[in-house]
């Protein structure tokens, strides 16, 4: 086995353990940008497979593969948090349905739905593991993400993405790391604030103040219809053609914005 691969795989093997996981776990090379991809099966969250490009530097890679292994696991509960969804329940119903209600109206598809579900959850359960966790594979994996654009630039929709998760976990460094691939045009960056803004003053973060308190709110699943629904509203302003860069758990292929690719069999 080679070395970089060995150290990819027991850096995995060592997350799935800290963080208890039960179910089965893949790691396998692949040739696509972003450099490393991952995904939790549903409906029963007990099958995890990362994937991993080795042409990239080998350390930012290990320390992805890291927190893409914590993240993928705290979509179902990483040993010691919450997790968001928990499971597929809670998922369609708190997640899934108040999106669709909101985007399928605006005249958006099903794969729209399934992924603003999972940057939602994704925001969420990075604010959860961020309470023991600084998640710099993430921050990494975000610049990864804009530097393999053609224009070295996130779209509206992925800025905004990003800057709310800056706003509940992000470091001063992190947030520095996110810069050169902020969306350039004013009028956008604009939007792109406006949106972000009316999310957090609108769920009520806002007045939340501490990161501690904020996190509470985000875990309680009472809370997710709430917020759901907030952020189809919000963030579909920002839905414009080209929307869905990679996240972890879609590729954004079969949205609205790509919709002449194929769209994945599985999200998380």
């Amino acid at each position: 086995m080679r070395t970089l691969e060995k150290q990819i795989e027991q850096t995995v093997a060592e997350e799935i353990r800290k963080g208890g996981f039960s179910g089965a776990y893949k790691v396998e090379e692949i040739n696509e940008k972003p450099h490393i991809s991952g995904r939790i099966e549903l409906p029963s969250l007990d099958s995890i497979v990362i994937g991993y490009n080795p042409d990239y530097d080998s350390e930012k890679l290990k320390l992805m593969a890291r927190d893409v292994a914590r993240h993928e696991q705290n979509h179902k509960k990483y040993n010691g948090f919450n997790g968001c969804p928990r499971n597929v329940d809670y998922h369609t119903e708190r997640f899934i349905e108040p999106i669709a209600k909101i985007l399928t109206a605006k005249g958006f598809g099903s794969e729209d739905v399934k992924y603003t579900a999972n940057t939602l959850e994704d925001s969420i359960l990075h604010a959860d593991l961020n309470s023991k966790f600084s998640l710099g594979g993430i921050s990494e994996f975000f610049s990864d993400v804009g530097k393999s654009t053609g224009d070295g630039r996130f779209t509206p929709f992925y800025d905004g993405h990003v800057k709310l998760n800056m706003f509940l976990w992000g470091n001063k460094s992190q947030k520095k790391q996110q810069r050169p691939y902020a969306v350039k045009d004013k009028e956008r960056q604009k939007k792109v604030a406006e949106v972000v803004k009316n999310f957090v003053s609108r769920t009520g973060i806002k007045n939340l103040k501490e990161r501690e308190k904020i996190r509470d709110f985000l875990n309680n699943e009472e809370n997710w219809p709430k917020i759901s629904r907030i952020y189809a509203e919000e963030f579909s302003k920002l839905m414009e053609p080209s929307y869905a860069l990679p996240i972890l758990n879609h590729s954004g292929k079969g949205t609205k914005g790509r919709e002449s690719e194929t769209p994945l069999p599985v999200d998380g």
